[in-house]
């Protein structure tokens, strides 16, 4: 287009892209006989060249982020079950293959003794594993466990009220942001495009309410006389977080049925009344999820089952 204008009839015009096309030669390093011969094309080729490669090494930059963090320190495990949620928590350093192996080798009971207790790493389709004691097949629901806030991957689980307070108190971590996370409903399994399967889109089903109170006010005592009074199927329990001076707590309420995601907010209005109102804005989020358990060397979770 430049070499064009300086035919131009305007003789302004041509000066100006004459003017153009050297200044232009000079900022490139490059010479009329080089422009001639195609030099110009094979710095192009180059520059071009150069681009794929910083592109290919951002895209890895990228995925390494998008990681879960590793642990901060390496304990050797003692028994099956520790090697088992040890390789799981290390996931981000498995293949394919060595992590769907760790998935089924903690699904798969021992011995009989240690059959179908909750235990507090993770499971892959954990309604098809006989669970010892538990309570009748109707109280029992699905739910989805999330290993870290990251949500890379979402473990769907069938269990009871009892059983999920017995995985609360057994969940023990380092630090809070690596304990796991739990959402009464069921995911899909498209990713978005960070990876996450945690969002309002794959939403599938809702089958219950996480009604989370962090105003620091209301006692946990309190919030479950009120749970009590008001007839409420829901397992209470203190959140990481939570202090008896700064009482923090949370409530799940599972339905007696599978829901559509559209009836969660008029469902979760109705409990907020009970409780005139205090509960956080992020009980209303369709795909918040809460993390559960207790950080090593804190007490155990109060936990209230109605």
């Amino acid at each position: 287009m430049i070499l064009g204008m300086m035919g131009s009839a305007h003789d302004g015009e041509a000066l100006n892209a004459a003017r153009l096309a050297a200044r232009m030669l000079k900022e490139a390093e490059l010479t009329w006989p080089q422009v001639r011969d195609g030099e110009q094309e094979r710095v192009a080729i180059e520059a071009a060249r150069a681009l794929l490669v910083e592109n290919q090494q951002l895209h890895e930059e990228l995925a390494r982020l998008r990681r879960p963090p590793l642990p901060q320190t390496w304990v050797l495990p003692q028994t099956p079950g520790e090697q088992t949620a040890q390789a799981i928590e290390w996931t981000a350093v498995l293949t394919d293959w060595e992590r769907t192996f760790a998935v089924d080798k903690a699904l798969a009971p021992t011995d009989r003794a240690s059959a179908g207790v909750p235990r507090p790493d993770f499971h892959k389709d954990c309604g098809r594993c006989p669970r010892q004691g538990a309570a009748p097949m109707s109280e029992a629901f699905n739910f989805t466990i999330f290993p870290d806030r990251y949500a890379l991957q979402a473990y769907r689980q069938h269990a009871t009220l009892e059983e999920i307070a017995a995985l609360i108190a057994d969940t023990v971590r380092p630090s809070k942001n690596r304990l796991p996370l739990i959402k009464l409903a069921t995911f899909g399994t498209r990713p978005s495009p960070e990876g996450c399967l945690r969002y309002d889109a794959n939403v599938e089903q809702i089958t219950g309410l996480e009604c989370d109170y962090d105003a620091e006010v209301v006692g946990f005592g309190e919030a479950v006389r009120i749970a009590r009074t008001a007839g409420l199927r829901a397992l209470l329990y203190t959140s990481p977080s939570h202090s008896p001076a700064k009482p923090r707590w949370r409530i799940l309420c599972p339905f007696s049925a599978p829901l559509a995601p559209k009836r969660r907010e008029k469902l979760m209005n109705r409990v907020n009344g009970l409780y005139s109102g205090i509960f956080a804005p992020e009980s209303w989020s369709l795909s918040q999820s809460y993390y559960f358990g207790r950080v090593d060397g804190a007490a155990l979770p109060e936990r209230s089952l109605l």
